[in-house]
């Protein structure tokens, strides 16, 4: 079975599954590096999920997508919540 798995990080989901052949697609070139020591059969794409999976979803019999949630991800850090509606807004400018 060929896997698809988009916004991998360090691969901790990639942990359960085996007898499979899998691509990897992390935009941080730190983190792709980390998961292609942990997974080093693993093929690794370092760039922009959205993009790859466009381009590629034909090619694979599952995807696995857990793109990170802007309450615990670097998307945080530049936000802040509004004390009207008390949702995240983000400061585009950081």
């Amino acid at each position: 079975m060929k896997i698809l798995n988009l916004y991998a990080c360090l691969g901790g989901n990639r942990y359960k599954w085996t007898d499979c052949e899998v691509t990897a697609v992390e935009i941080d070139p730190e983190l792709c590096k980390l998961y292609q020591e942990r997974f080093p059969n693993d093929e690794v794409i370092c760039g922009d999920a959205p993009e790859f999976l466009l381009n590629n979803y034909n090619d694979y019999d599952f995807i696995w997508s857990s793109p990170p949630c802007p309450t615990h991800s670097r998307a945080a850090f530049g936000s802040r919540k509004s004390e009207k509606t008390n949702e995240i807004e983000f400061d585009r400018n950081k």
